[in-house]
């Protein structure tokens, strides 16, 4: 072990740079990364696993032991060949152009005897997190064993960093050092100029089908933004509330009342979708059709349509100082 006094290093807001390179030599390090890339056989270049790089790469540098850590679709707590991360870990090795092991757990003895093995600079994916209920459960026990895998942790996975999840909350109490990777550092530089104050004009665009995280990060970006681009499911909250007709799409009922009130003081800066893809559900891909206005009752809406889409590329194209 490398000895060194970093008593006066601030461990609540520390990055992996912060850190003498000489500390990681050796030392197992547990990387939360995003690999939730669904289709990676026709995906060439990943942008999720692109971005995850240059924390990779500097820790491999520094002669770390580098475990990785994702979770990949939504397995319901049980293996599921399709949603194994094996074929990340190939595509992987492949823009390193270099070896990346793969082991077909994410703790257990299996995993214990594959990382004792590891040299500094190795690199190893561990399996989908996910295939274990304690993840999302945020099981204590569950969080116990990946924090006996590594000697420090590393968190850079922005997207799912919200979670209250087992690999991005529970498991950082087993550590003494809690960083940040340089994704999620750079992201959240990003995110402080927007917060502190944006370059104008400044545009918001939103979509995605998990209705209430987007809502509630809207509630705080609608006064700072110029203009606020809706789509995905969010929109159809905001639809309902002006009493359009949304079928049978999603809609966060409790924010309805909400909506309304944004839309009567600042409906100026929001825009909303004026088609949109529909079906009878997500499974019927044959069914999918563009309807402008109104949502017939029997389906569902899931995305802006082509008018929308185009209005919205204009809007963007326009000059904007600050896009989020």
């Amino acid at each position: 072990m490398v000895q060194g006094d970093y008593s006066n290093l601030n461990v609540n807001k520390m990055t992996i740079s912060d850190l003498p390179d000489n500390y990681y030599v050796g030392k197992r390090v547990f990387v939360r990364i995003d690999f939730n890339v669904p289709n990676i056989e026709i995906d060439p270049d990943p942008p999720r696993i692109r971005r995850a790089i240059p924390t990779i790469d500097y820790l491999t540098s520094r002669k770390a032991k580098v475990i990785l850590a994702s979770h990949l679709g939504r397995p319901r707590s049980k293996p599921d060949p399709k949603l194994s991360l094996k074929p990340i870990a190939a595509r992987l090795a492949e823009i390193l152009k270099g070896n990346v092991n793969f082991v077909d757990d994410c703790i257990g003895d299996k995993v214990d005897r594959v990382i004792k093995n590891m040299d500094g600079g190795d690199i190893l994916l561990l399996e989908n997190l996910r295939f274990h209920s304690g993840e999302e459960n945020c099981d204590e026990d569950f969080s116990s064993s990946l924090g006996s895998l590594a000697d420090v942790y590393v968190n850079d996975a922005f997207g799912t960093s919200h979670r209250k999840h087992a690999s991005t909350y529970g498991m950082g109490k087993h550590f003494e050092y809690r960083l940040a990777g340089f994704l999620v550092q750079g992201e959240l530089e990003y995110m402080t100029k927007i917060r502190e104050g944006p370059e104008r004009p400044f545009v918001v665009v939103v979509g995605g089908v998990k209705i209430k995280d987007k809502l509630e990060a809207l509630r705080h970006l609608i006064d700072k933004a110029d203009k606020v681009l809706v789509g995905g499911c969010v929109a159809y909250t905001f639809l309902a509330s002006k009493g359009v007709s949304i079928g049978d799409s999603l809609v966060e009922m409790e924010s309805i009342s909400w909506a309304a009130d944004v839309l009567s003081k600042q409906g100026n800066k929001i825009i909303l979708p004026q088609d949109h893809v529909v079906s009878s559900s997500v499974d019927d891909i044959r069914g999918m059709r563009l309807v402008s206005g109104k949502i017939p009752k029997s389906l569902k809406g899931f995305d802006i349509g082509r008018d929308t889409s185009k209005r919205y590329s204009t809007e963007l194209a326009s000059g904007n100082k600050t896009i989020l």
